[in-house]
């Protein structure tokens, strides 16, 4: 969260709850993965909390280091792969293709942000009341990778007829919108909350379709 460690570990503390009713409304085995992203989304909330704490005094160095470690391995890696796969798991069979497609390029994506992990320099501090996270890393890629990026967490839910899942899809790319053109310098986190926000409409993605079927 992009606030303070309170605002973090109460977001967290909300979609931890939100998860776990989101998985009460899972009726098939292929709506797991869909419906445990606001769990995922408080996991990665309350790192962030962490990295605010981590900024409080400087035997918290190594606080910081794992905060921000995992939180970008949620933003740049997980997501990547997660969103599109749980929604592929979800599609009718003549967008199969496409959800394919989608997920492809988020592997490719995790398997790139990965490498930039590993091999670059990455560091998070405070900077006008945000949490700013940056990755030392070539810019050689810079204008293909967002294509990839995009591919995997924004378009999915936009080819996915189930109900409900045109908000969650229009939902996100207003959240990116606001993200990229006011917050350019804190686009992992303060997307990353939007995104987590945003996270509530999988209950009633699955509270809706799930209203006439049999658990499994």
């Amino acid at each position: 969260m992009c606030f303070s460690a309170s605002a973090s570990f109460g977001a967290s503390a909300a979609l931890a709850v939100i998860g776990v009713a989101s998985l009460t409304r899972v009726k098939r085995k292929s709506q797991f993965l869909f419906g445990s992203i606001p769990m995922f989304f408080s996991v990665q909330q309350f790192t962030e909390g962490l990295n605010w704490i981590s900024f409080s005094q400087p035997m918290n160095a190594s606080l910081n280091w794992y905060a921000t470690t995992v939180f970008l391995i949620f933003a740049q890696v997980f997501w990547c792969v997660w969103i599109p796969l749980s929604i592929l798991m979800l599609a009718e069979r003549k967008r199969l293709k496409l959800q394919w497609l989608f997920l492809f390029m988020g592997i490719a994506e995790a398997v790139y942000q990965s490498y930039l992990l590993i091999n670059y320099p990455f560091h998070s501090e405070v900077s006008g009341h945000h949490i700013l996270y940056a990755i030392n890393h070539p810019s050689t890629l810079n204008y293909i990778e967002p294509i990839f990026y995009i591919g995997a967490i924004l378009a999915p839910p936009f080819f996915c007829r189930i109900k409900g899942m045109m908000i969650l899809a229009v939902a996100n790319l207003i959240s990116c919108l606001i993200t990229f053109i006011f917050y350019t310098h804190y686009t992992f986190s303060i997307w990353c909350f939007f995104a987590a926000i945003i996270s509530i409409v999988v209950f009633y993605i699955l509270k809706n379709s799930n209203e006439s079927v049999k658990p499994i």
